[in-house]
């Protein structure tokens, strides 16, 4: 169907916006983003329902105008260079829609037949990679929630996209499909495509995307790796002990504790470091202090940030101050 590899052209960025506002009369829909993709990444795109994920989505596409700022996309001028940009982007926004009494190959078809010539060989190996093909020659309202999420990708495939761009497309998926689309999106970024998806499923997120912005209220409140959003405290440690209150009352005035308490039979410590090796040394120091002191220390656990802690923070703050 399409190319094994893909080869990377122009920038470092498949989307790049610059000042991005978006207003409906008086309400901001999206105010002054600055956003910028890798390419040939997964990115995603999280926020609470109105915070703007869909408006970008669209504004990206070019399905409703920015009100100021401007869109880079694929190396081209949005809306300028439009007809350029999208002959190489898959796009799916919000719950893909289909003719009913019409199969899925069929409408594959119909989408084909307004693309370039090779768009119509692709049909075939779009349905397999999704996982369709042996539902193709069904009615698409024979088709599940999860089954038309999966045959909107398999129509961006036939335009073999550099990037695809998908608003919510995990919706209506179960577990195992879940599982299923997150190795689809790893393949594709194996391919050198970038995947753009908005998503409030945030464990999810964090599972399949290397990189990833916070959205609310149309403010972007965060973007970078994944791992470095959801790690941006001092790092918590918990020890595993035998006398979780001796343990604390030993770790006053210890060096590099900022924090410390008892949990569960456990003692909690924050540590004043960002370096690991820092780190490192710290945990040691203080595993040996409680060991010279007889307590037993059963097991040392670095207590993990998720990305939802660090969206409900982030979102809530922005709340407060509104």
């Amino acid at each position: 169907m399409c190319e094994a590899t893909i080869k990377n052209e122009g920038d470092d960025y498949v989307i790049q916006t610059y000042g991005l506002t978006k207003r409906f009369d008086e309400r901001i829909a999206l105010n002054n983003v600055d956003l910028s993709v890798p390419r040939a990444s997964a990115f995603g795109f999280v926020g609470p329902n109105g915070a703007g994920k869909t408006t970008f989505i669209r504004t990206l596409l070019g399905l409703t105008k920015p009100s100021s700022g401007a869109i880079n996309l694929l190396g081209y001028t949005m809306p300028r260079d439009h007809s350029l940009a999208l002959a190489r982007v898959g796009g799916i926004v919000e719950e893909p829609r289909f003719h009913p009494h019409l199969t899925g190959r069929e409408n594959l078809k119909i989408v084909a037949a307004a693309r370039e010539p090779q768009a119509d060989g692709r049909i075939v190996g779009a349905l397999e990679r999704v996982g369709l093909s042996d539902r193709a020659h069904d009615l698409v309202k024979t088709y599940s929630t999860g089954m038309r999420q999966r045959l909107g990708v398999a129509r961006c495939l036939l335009a073999d996209p550099l990037l695809l761009i998908l608003d919510e497309p995990m919706n209506g998926l179960d577990p195992g499909g879940i599982d299923d689309f997150r190795l689809l999106i790893g393949s594709f970024v194996a391919e050198g495509r970038s995947v753009f998806l908005s998503s409030h499923l945030l464990d999810e997120v964090e599972k399949t995307c290397d990189h990833v912005a916070i959205i609310d209220q149309g403010n972007v409140l965060m973007q970078g790796l994944v791992q470095d959003i959801a790690r941006r405290d001092k790092p918590t440690i918990k020890f595993r002990c035998d006398s979780p209150d001796d343990a604390a009352r030993l770790m006053a005035g210890q060096p590099g504790v900022d924090n410390f308490g008892r949990q569960e039979g456990s003692l909690i410590v924050t540590i004043n470091a960002g370096e690991r090796d820092e780190i490192d040394n710290i945990v040691a120091n203080l595993n040996r202090r409680l060991v010279e002191a007889g307590i037993s220390v059963y097991a040392i656990e670095t207590e993990r940030v998720s990305l939802e802690k660090r969206f409900l923070e982030m979102t809530s703050r922005l709340g407060a101050r509104g």
